[in-house]
C-alpha cells in the first residue's frame, strides 16, 4: 500500500520540482532541448532521494555518495545522462555521442558488478557478453528516443511516455519489487511536471533532448526488474516496445494523416503495455 508519504515524496514532490525547474528554464530562455533534460533529471533525482530519505536524510545522501545496492546508482547516472543532453543541445554532437556510449556502458556495469550474477553465476566471458549486450540495448533505446523529430507530435509522445512509466511501475509492483515501482512512479511524476510546465510555446519540442534521462530513469527499471525482481523476459520486451513506440520515431508521416499517426502510435504503444500489465496481473493473482 502506498502511504501519504510515498505519494508526496515519490509523486507530488518530483512533479513540482520538475515543473519549477522547467518554468525557470523558460524564464531564462534556455533551449527546449536543454530545459527538458535538466527539468526531468531534477524531478527524477528529487523523487529518488525523497523516497530514500524516508529511512533518514543521512542514509539518502549516503546512498548517493556510497551506493550500496544497484538502484543507488540511478541519481548519478541520471545526472550524467542530463549532462550529455545539455552537451548535445549546444551542438556538440560528437562529444555527446561518445559520452552517451560511456554512460550506457557504465549503467549495467554499476548495476550488476557486485551482483550474484557477475560474482558467482557467470564466467568472465558471460559477464562481458551480458554487460556488452545490456549496454548496447540502453544505447539503442537512447538513440531511438532521441531520433524522433522535434515537431513530431511531442504532446502525444510525452503523454504516452507518462502512461508507459506508470504501466512499468504497475508491472514492477506486481513482479515483486515495490521499491522499483516507486522509482518508476517518481519518473512518471517528473514527466508529468515537466510536460505541464512545457505546454506553452514550443517547449514540448525539447522532449527528445531528455532521451538519455528517460532511458536511464525508465528504461533502466526494466533491467533492474529483470535481474533483481521477477520481471519476466516477455514483459521486459513488451515494455521496451511500448517505451520505444511512445517516444521514438515511427515511419508514419508519409502513409497516414496526422490524426491517424496519433491513433497508430497510441495503438503501437498501448497494445504491448496492456498485454504486459495483464500478464503481470495474472502471475500476481496466481501467486496470492
Amino acid at each position: 500500500m502506498f502511504t501519504a508519504s510515498d505519494i508526496f515524496l515519490g509523486g507530488i514532490l518530483p512533479a513540482t520540482v520538475a515543473a519549477v525547474v522547467m518554468l525557470a528554464a523558460r524564464r531564462f530562455r534556455l533551449r527546449p532541448s536543454t530545459a527538458w533534460p535538466v527539468s526531468l533529471a531534477a524531478g527524477c533525482v528529487t523523487g529518488q532521494l525523497g523516497l530514500a530519505a524516508q529511512a533518514g536524510i543521512d542514509q539518502a545522501i549516503g546512498n548517493v555518495l556510497r551506493p550500496r545496492v544497484a538502484h543507488d546508482w540511478l541519481p548519478l547516472l541520471i545526472v550524467g545522462a542530463a549532462a550529455v543532453g545539455i552537451v548535445a543541445s549546444v551542438g556538440r554532437q560528437r562529444i555527446a555521442g561518445g559520452l552517451s556510449v560511456a554512460v550506457c556502458a557504465a549503467a549495467p556495469t554499476l548495476f550488476l558488478w557486485k551482483s550474484v550474477y557477475v560474482q558467482n553465476e557467470w564466467s568472465r566471458l558471460e559477464s562481458a557478453a551480458w554487460l556488452s549486450l545490456l549496454s548496447i540495448a540502453l544505447l539503442v533505446i537512447w538513440r531511438l528516443l532521441a531520433g524522433a523529430p522535434a515537431d513530431s507530435q511531442p504532446f502525444v509522445r510525452a503523454t504516452l511516455l507518462i502512461l508507459v512509466a506508470l504501466g512499468i511501475a504497475g508491472v514492477l509492483g506486481m513482479s515483486g519489487s515495490f521499491s522499483y515501482a516507486q522509482l518508476a512512479g517518481a519518473a512518471a511524476a517528473a514527466l508529468i511536471g515537466t510536460k505541464l510546465a512545457a505546454l506553452r510555446g514550443r517547449y514540448l519540442e525539447g522532449l527528445g533532448g531528455a532521451a538519455g534521462v528517460i532511458t536511464l530513469a525508465i528504461g533502466s527499471m526494466l533491467l533492474l526488474g529483470y535481474f533483481f525482481a521477477e520481471l519476466t523476459p516477455g514483459n521486459a520486451v513488451l515494455l521496451t516496445l511500448a517505451l520505444l513506440a511512445a517516444g521514438g520515431p515511427l515511419p508514419l508521416k508519409n502513409i497516414a494523416s496526422a490524426r491517424w499517426q496519433i491513433v497508430l502510435r497510441a495503438m503501437a504503444c498501448l497494445a504491448p503495455l496492456a498485454i504486459a500489465i495483464i500478464l503481470a496481473y495474472r502471475s500476481f493473482a496466481a501467486a496470492i
